[in-house]
């Protein structure tokens, strides 16, 4: 259950849970052996639309950018491991690199990006939560939106 009550967030991570910890990051992030997300209230409008528009396309889902962005940073805390994480980083560094040589587009960047193994499973555990626990997720949502 994820409940918002001075800043904290109960659900996954280690300690059960998963704070939010520095609103001045530039993007959602998460530490799976820390237990810890990071949040940012700042828009990235391009990334945010990417970002959708692959799970509309994937998942027939329309969601809250916010909330599917977080949902997806605590999938990460229940679905991630050590070899998850270490094929992560390779997989990651190919695809920066085939972006930085102007080999893909940022679009085919966002969608290969989502392939990635770790990053499947937390999108899928995201949308999972979602689908099962609607009213509670709408709530957050009406709560961050004040």
């Amino acid at each position: 259950m994820i409940k918002l009550s001075n800043g904290q967030i109960a659900s996954g991570g280690q300690d059960n849970t998963i704070k939010v910890w520095d609103i001045d990051k530039k993007e959602f992030t998460s530490d799976w052996e820390e237990g810890k997300v990071w949040v940012c209230f700042t828009e990235n409008k391009e990334d945010d639309t990417l970002f959708m528009e692959y799970i509309k396309e994937k998942y027939n889902l329309e969601i809250d950018t916010f909330l599917m962005s977080f949902l997806h940073e605590i999938g990460h805390l229940e679905t991630e491991d050590d070899e998850l994480s270490d094929n992560r980083a390779i997989d990651l560094f190919t695809l920066e690199v085939l972006f930085d040589n102007s080999k893909i587009t940022k679009q085919e960047y966002f969608k290969r990006y989502f392939e990635i193994e770790c990053e499947s499973l937390a999108t899928q555990w995201g949308v999972d939560y979602y689908l099962t626990h609607q009213e509670e997720c709408k709530a957050l949502v009406k709560k961050l939106r004040k």
